[in-house]
């Protein structure tokens, strides 16, 4: 199995842990997480130490933070793995603040990091990740005739509508549906996880019928990757002021 991104955290937080990643697996993304990817059997400190090597070409690591963390030798010795090999880092920091940090994780005060005091956060950390991942996805090339009339007149009324509209949204979602209709599904893993993210950000809108802004910018910055395999930067084929 070939897995995008690395869950580390400490057993006094497996709660959250397990919410935000039930949450970011409903997009495709495959995470390691060692209650479900340790196989039975193994030598734990060398699967541990094989997996980090792997992690290497993975989109990185996400770190939830919390009392104990930084004072378990399995959670450092994954951190400082990833520290060490400048493998990305996602920290998220559970009822624990930067003024609480070690000398020798200091650095963290200089990332953008998610801070949960309740676990009825969980959502709103769940889209801050989001953002953070999908700036490092590189979506694979999408293998369809990409100039034909029909998806050209698809970006044409999309790039009309006016910025922050609904109707902008919802036509996002489109080109989403046509780029799985055109290609019968074969688009790459990457391209599939930015469609979903797509398909999911408009469904909430379409069961409660409004969206909050962060979400149109998830939904913005998904539709730009989903392109920029095209011009280097998806902002100069499509107009994403959603």
């Amino acid at each position: 199995m070939q897995y995008n991104l690395f869950f580390s955290y400490s057993r006094s937080s497996v709660d959250l842990a397990q919410k935000i990643l039930i949450q970011l697996e409903k997009t495709g993304l495959v995470i390691w997480f060692d209650r479900y990817d340790v196989i039975l059997g193994c030598e734990i400190n060398d699967s541990l130490h094989k997996i980090l090597k792997d992690v290497n070409n993975w989109l990185g690591m996400i770190v939830l933070v919390d009392n104990e963390y930084l004072y378990k030798d399995w959670c450092t010795t994954e951190v400082d793995y990833a520290i060490s090999n400048n493998i990305p880092i996602f920290p998220i920091f559970y009822q624990y603040e930067k003024s609480d940090l070690p000398m020798k994780y200091a650095f963290f005060k200089e990332l953008n990091i998610v801070t949960i005091r309740e676990l009825s956060d969980v959502e709103y950390a769940y889209n801050k990740l989001l953002v953070a991942i999908i700036k490092k996805i590189k979506p694979e090339p999408l293998l369809f005739d990409h100039d034909n009339d029909i998806f050209l007149e698809f970006i044409k009324h999309y790039n009309c509508l006016l910025p922050c509209s609904f109707e902008k949204i919802i036509w996002a979602d489109n080109i989403a549906h046509y780029i799985e209709i055109v290609t019968d599904n074969n688009i790459g893993h990457f391209n599939q996880i930015l469609i979903n993210i797509i398909h999911d950000k408009v469904s909430g809108y379409y069961i409660s019928e409004k969206i909050v802004a962060y979400d149109r910018k998830i939904i913005q910055l998904a539709i730009e990757k989903l392109f920029s395999y095209r011009c280097g930067n998806g902002s100069n084929y499509i107009n994403n002021d959603v």
